[in-house]
């Protein structure tokens, strides 16, 4: 696998994330329930997220094998990514489980995330210091059927003593059953 190819499977993730960061209480509410819930939870169901990228991670993302472009969903025309997954009580029980494995072995170590909402309009923040540090915004705009919203994300990681920050948006819907 080309070098490149593990981070911009990260980024893919990270429409996915968006996903998961708000929905973490449809299924396990009684898990989370000392934890910060989102007030805008979107329907359960498979659905498909797709990351509009900037021109320079679509430049190098570009070169990377095709079938790197296959397992990261990557549209070189329409220059997205795209990912299909499914929110499901079992799916949001996993993401669970993951994310309470990486706290507990201290790989991990985050704020709960700091909600806000208004009308259709949802954000989210979130702080961690370990494994290094990071701050992620996100903003979302839902529809009033919550089976569709588009999203912004900046993500702010330090990077050798150096903060880095990315921004993403993009969009998801609902688009059945899983």
């Amino acid at each position: 696998m080309h070098a490149r190819s593990g981070t911009f499977a990260h980024v893919a993730r990270i429409g996915a994330r968006c996903l998961g960061a708000i929905c973490l209480a449809v299924a396990a509410p009684a898990a989370t329930a000392q934890r910060a819930q989102p007030p805008i939870v979107p329907q359960a169901g498979k659905w498909r997220m797709t990351q509009d990228l900037t021109p320079a991670q679509a430049a190098s993302i570009a070169g990377l094998p095709p079938q790197v472009h296959a397992q990261i969903g990557y549209d070189p025309a329409a220059k997205t990514i795209t990912t299909v997954l499914c929110l499901s009580p079992q799916s949001i029980k996993e993401w669970e489980d993951a994310e309470r494995q990486l706290r507990e072995t201290g790989r991990a170590q985050c704020d709960d995330p700091v909600y806000a909402a208004s009308g259709d309009a949802m954000t989210m923040t979130l702080k961690c210091t370990a494994p290094r540090p990071l701050t992620v915004r996100n903003s979302y705009r839902f529809n009033a059927a919550r089976d569709g919203y588009t999203y912004e994300s900046e993500t702010t990681v330090t990077i050798s003593g150096r903060p880095e920050t990315r921004r993403t948006h993009g969009a998801a819907r609902r688009i059945g059953d899983c």
